[in-house]
C-alpha cells in the first residue's frame, strides 16, 4: 500500500509552510531593499504592469508579434537596470528572490519535465519517507534496524548437535533472503513469517526490511 493519507497530510503542510516562509522571507528582503533603493520598488511595479500587458497583447490578432516584442525590450532592460542597481549597491543577484528548500519544485512537492508532465518531486518522496520513518519509530526501533547493522558475529560457526549446517550459515541465508525480499519488494510480494526464540535477530530484520520498503514509497 502507499503512504497513509495522515502521512501525506503531514508532509504537505510541511511543504506548504516551507513554501510560505520563503515568500514571507522574500517580502521582508524586498521591503528593506527597497527602502534603501526606491528605484527596484519602481522597476518592479513597472515590469507587473509590463507583463499584464504583454498577456494582452498575445490575445490580440492585429500587431500582436510587434507589440509582444516590444513589451519584451522594455522588461529585459528593466530587468538589466534591477541586476546593476543590485550589484553596485553590494547585492547579488538573486537576492530578491525566494529561497526555496527545494529550488526544483519550489516546495510545491510536484513539477512540470522536459516533456510537459507534472511529476511528483524527489523532495516530496524523501519528506514522506522521513514521516513515515518517524511514525515506526514511536512504537518501534526503526531508526536503529538496518541491514547495514545487523552483525552475523553473534552466531555460533559450529555445527549443533541434531543440525547439518551452523547457526552462522543458516542466519547467512536468512540474512540474504530477507535482503533480497527487501530490494525486489512489490505489492505482490508474499507474506513472511519470523519465529524462533528471543534475541535471534527476528525484530532487527523485520525492521530492517521496513526501512527498506519505507523508502520505496510503500506504506509499513
Amino acid at each position: 500500500m502507499a503512504y497513509s493519507s495522515e502521512i501525506n497530510r503531514k508532509a504537505d503542510e510541511i511543504l506548504r509552510e516551507r513554501r510560505n516562509s520563503a515568500l514571507r522571507q522574500q517580502e521582508m528582503t524586498k521591503e528593506k531593499i527597497f527602502a534603501q533603493i526606491p528605484r527596484l520598488g519602481e522597476i518592479e511595479r513597472q515590469l507587473q504592469v509590463i507583463g499584464a500587458q504583454t498577456a494582452k497583447a498575445v490575445l490580440r490578432r492585429k500587431d500582436a508579434v510587434e507589440n509582444a516584442k516590444s513589451l519584451s525590450e522594455k522588461s529585459l532592460a528593466l530587468q538589466k537596470e534591477s541586476r546593476e542597481l543590485l550589484f553596485n549597491n553590494g547585492y547579488s543577484k538573486d537576492v530578491l528572490e525566494p529561497k526555496f528548500t527545494c529550488p526544483i519544485c519550489k516546495d510545491t512537492g510536484k513539477y512540470d519535465d522536459e516533456k510537459g508532465r507534472t511529476v511528483r518531486c524527489e523532495c516530496l518522496k524523501k519528506l514522506r519517507a522521513k514521516i513515515a520513518c518517524e511514525e515506526l519509530n514511536k512504537v518501534s526501533p526503526l531508526s536503529l534496524c538496518s541491514f547495514d547493522n545487523f552483525s552475523l558475529k553473534y552466531y555460533d560457526m559450529d555445527v549443533q548437535e541434531g543440525y547439518t549446517t551452523s547457526p552462522y550459515d543458516r542466519m547467512s541465508k536468512i540474512f540474504d533472503y530477507c535482503k533480497k525480499y527487501a530490494e525486489n519488494f512489490s505489492l505482490n510480494s508474499p507474506s513472511l513469517m519470523m519465529k524462533g526464540a528471543t534475541g535471534l535477530g527476528k525484530t532487527h530484520l523485520s525492521l530492517s526490511i521496513a526501512n527498506e520498503v519505507i523508502n520505496k514509497g510503500f506504506g509499513v
